[in-house]
């Protein structure tokens, strides 16, 4: 039996045999998740259009299906394609489209699902230029009118990964907003001017194995296989934003070595507007994680830090920086991780820009007992753990939604949002009386670094554009379960992965 999963190169070397033999192809692409009596109809009706059906299948890392997605890996479902006889070959898709594969196949027919006729709803775009492609090589795309079922409505309706819990927020969510009114509301917030403030810090992941115990002393001993770095902190908090919207600044503090500086500047979106003031004697803040290669569970961590605060000279020139860049109508958020650059003077001269301020502050490993958000006050917003809360309220016991609300009125904060981890997050708004819970969606983690900034970033512009509560924390609940399931701030999550993630969650 002749062999159906093809790599590139062979596909390649078999596609230039079957142009030599006359035989028309037929290329169809997907995911192919769930395989259902739509897709044996589908794939019977492609098959009719030609001699030679070529599937081109979506590999895993490029599914964008919501979460839990695919159900199978790529090669179970290549296998189950393999077996169905009207398929002659499988190759491989390491994209978010089939353009590659278009390019070096290019079929006689592109066969395409009926959803996909009208490519107005596609939100991608990807579908027009593949049509685009097709034509270009002599080539056209047919549509299926067989009856289809929905992969995704399917596993939705009938194999859940949701818990109740998470079903029902959902189902909420659904019955008040459907997805064009999401798609209105993320687009609204494209004209926002942001200015983000706070320390700038390099991620570096070094990902080892274990050796084993050292021979003479009673240590592990670990060998580094490959290292990465990733540009964090506020620098990831603008990245993120510059999803959404288009005018973004950033005002941060750097080192003296120079690397360093190119190197922040080539991860910084070309969107971005930056400053930056210069901490004599200093580095910038270097964190670095060393994680066992197969797992990724962290092994330990060390700081490069100079953690002391910047000059009063220094204020001057941060505030300066910040009073060019804010406008009549920009909002300024802010993460203070609490190594040196946001001093008492600079959180009050936060405080008197008020509603305006939306603050993510954290308790880590190098501030722990010395850091405090006492120092803020009137703000619009302030992000935090339930860890955070209670070290600062002093109180392990109390209920979290009443220690919430003694800090906002101590700080007169107008919104608060707490996140919990597994548990999900709340926002709380005293002056509408709303108390909103919302569950994580994602139980594959694989980093947390960056998620609360992730979850900031997008519920801040959604609270400043007025955007429903319960949809804001949706939003911030969406982008926070998508980013634990990537190392550190390796990439910011897309505005078009969002969008997807959602209207595959609201089907």
């Amino acid at each position: 039996m002749e062999k159906k999963l093809l790599s590139f190169n062979e596909l390649e070397n078999k596609v230039k045999d079957i142009k030599k033999r006359k035989k028309k192809i037929i290329l169809v692409s997907g995911v192919f998740d769930l395989l259902h009596l739509g897709h044996i109809k589908y794939f019977s009706a492609a098959k009719k259009l030609g001699d030679i059906l070529i599937v081109s299948l979506t590999t895993d890392e490029y599914v964008r299906k919501g979460f839990n997605r695919p159900v199978f890996n790529q090669y179970q479902r290549a296998e189950v394609l393999s077996s169905i006889k009207n398929i002659d070959f499988v190759v491989f898709s390491k994209n978010f489209n089939c353009l590659k594969i278009i390019k070096s196949v290019k079929p006689n027919i592109y066969f395409k699902g009926p959803d996909y006729k009208d490519t107005k709803n596609d939100l991608s775009k990807n579908i027009l230029k593949e049509i685009n492609l097709v034509k270009k090589f002599g080539g056209k795309t047919e549509f299926a009118n067989e009856e289809t079922f929905s992969s995704t409505n399917l596993i939705s309706n009938f194999l859940s990964f949701f818990t109740k819990k998470q079903q029902l927020f959902i189902n909420n969510i659904k019955k008040k907003y459907d997805f064009k009114k999401v798609v209105n509301y993320i687009n609204s917030l494209e004209d926002l001017n942001v200015t983000c403030v706070g320390e700038i810090i390099i991620d570096k992941y070094m990902f080892t194995e274990t050796i084993g115990k050292s021979g003479k002393e009673p240590y592990l001993v670990h060998r580094v296989k490959n290292e990465e770095s990733y540009s964090g902190g506020s620098a990831a908090i603008a990245n993120q934003i510059s999803e959404f919207t288009k005018k973004v600044s950033l005002i941060s503090m750097i080192g003296d070595r120079k690397d360093h500086l190119s190197f922040i500047k080539k991860k910084l979106n070309n969107k971005i507007n930056f400053s930056f003031i210069k901490k004599k004697n200093s580095p910038t803040i270097v964190k670095e994680r060393y994680l066992e290669t197969i797992s990724k569970s962290k092994v330990f961590g060390t700081y490069i830090i100079n953690d002391e605060e910047i000059s009063r000279f220094q204020e001057n020139e941060l505030i300066n920086l910040i009073q060019k860049s804010k406008r009549k109508d920009s909002m300024i958020v802010i993460s203070d991780y609490g190594h040196g650059l946001i001093t008492k003077n600079i959180a009050k001269y936060f405080s008197k820009l008020g509603k305006k301020v939306y603050l993510n502050t954290q308790l880590n490993a190098g501030n722990w007992g010395r850091h405090s958000l006492l120092k803020y006050k009137n703000i619009n917003t302030l992000l935090l753990n339930e860890r955070e809360l209670r070290y600062e309220m002093r109180d392990d016991n109390t209920n979290i939604n009443l220690i919430a609300k003694k800090l906002m009125k101590y700080l007169k904060i107008e919104n608060l949002i707490i996140t919990k981890g597994s548990s999900g997050a709340i926002l709380i708004n005293l002056k509408y009386g709303k108390i909103i819970n919302a569950p994580a969606l994602t139980s594959n983690v694989i980093d947390k670094v960056g998620s609360g900034d992730a979850m900031l970033s997008i519920i801040s512009l959604c609270l400043k554009n007025k955007i429903p509560y319960d949809l804001a924390l949706f939003f911030g609940i969406i982008i926070g379960s998508l980013s634990v399931q990537i190392i550190g701030n390796k990439r910011q999550i897309t505005k078009l992965e969002f969008l997807k993630t959602i209207e595959y969650l609201l089907k």
